[in-house]
């Protein structure tokens, strides 16, 4: 068993692309006013492990002053693809991570859960296209020197809006991937998903 807390605090500040990607009516463009990140984080866990098993459970919160956040211009347009960086002045991270491991012969499975609340302070509402929920399922095959897998990943419904009023249903995705181990210094591998 291992029992882990943190507090630090955040700088980021705007990329090049975020302050000066040539602006373009179809694609967005940057924004030279953006402010830097910072932010005040907190995160406390557990992990229990074994050669088999392993589960971690995690918990965090973190205030952000000045969350740089692309959003659409238009959201109401499904056909509109321009984007600009803007700043959100607050915004509090929180949530709660599961995950879970656990060796069976030669296979691997892993599973993994994501509760979290992203807020924007100011306004009250979830910050756009950040899922309050989404998980994963997964396994890994090792037959020699072949490892294969496949993970389903599924994402709750999120804003498109900064209003909420513009609910994004859900979804899953399947990956799939493969390794070949051909000595200790080449694999070969490949993933579809």
């Amino acid at each position: 068993w291992r029992v882990r807390a943190g507090l630090s605090t955040g700088f980021k500040a705007p990329s090049f692309n975020d302050l000066y990607f040539p602006d373009d009516p179809f694609y967005g463009g940057g924004n030279p006013n953006l402010k830097p990140e910072t932010s005040r984080n907190r995160e406390a866990g557990i992990h229990y492990d074994t050669a088999a098993t392993s589960a971690s459970l995690t918990v965090y919160r973190n205030r952000v002053d000045n969350l740089i956040l692309w959003r659409p211009d238009d959201p109401s347009d499904p056909w509109n693809f321009s984007w600009h960086p803007d700043n959100v002045g607050k915004a509090r991270l929180e949530g709660v991570t599961l995950a879970g491991r656990h060796v069976v012969g030669d296979v691997t499975l892993r599973a993994s859960l994501d509760v979290q609340d992203h807020t924007d302070e100011t306004t009250g509402k979830q910050l756009i296209l950040r899922a309050r929920r989404h998980g994963s399922v997964g396994f890994d095959h090792k037959i020699g020197q072949l490892t294969w897998g496949a993970e389903v990943f599924a994402s709750g419904a999120r804003y498109n809006d900064a209003e909420n009023t513009q609910k994004l249903g859900g979804y899953a995705t399947l990956g799939l991937r493969a390794d070949y181990r051909l000595d200790k210094e080449l694999t070969f591998f490949a993933r579809a998903g």
